[in-house]
């Protein structure tokens, strides 16, 4: 839990990832942080009115048999994802930065 606005010192800077007081978000890892914790709290509000609320009194092993399908989806989804970064990566390899000022980027092996 933040303590205080890292910007203006308030205290309690509020909870979403914007302080109350002065407007400033934070920045860093407690930006990522804050911005990744209120998409679960809007993804958490939106599951509540979908299912009514219900999934607290939801069987523990049919919310397990979930848990395990969506831990599929994401393993299949971070295989994509791996193999796309891959690509990236090689193409990044065939690139040469030039470090003088204003040179820019050049292609070794071609522009890909």
């Amino acid at each position: 839990m933040i303590s205080e606005c890292v910007a203006c010192g308030a205290s309690p800077p509020g909870s979403g990832a914007t302080c109350k007081a002065c407007q400033a978000r934070p920045t860093g890892w407690r930006g990522d942080w804050l911005g990744f914790a209120a998409r679960v709290e809007t993804r958490m509000a939106r599951g509540a009115q979908e299912y009514n609320g219900d999934s607290y009194n939801e069987d523990p092993a049919a919310l397990v048999a979930e848990v395990r399908q969506e831990l599929l989806d994401v393993a299949g989804w971070s295989s994509i994802l791996d193999a796309r970064l891959a690509k990236i990566g090689d193409k990044l390899a065939r690139i040469e930065v030039s470090r003088g000022a204003g040179q820019g980027v050049t292609g070794r092996e071609g522009d890909g």
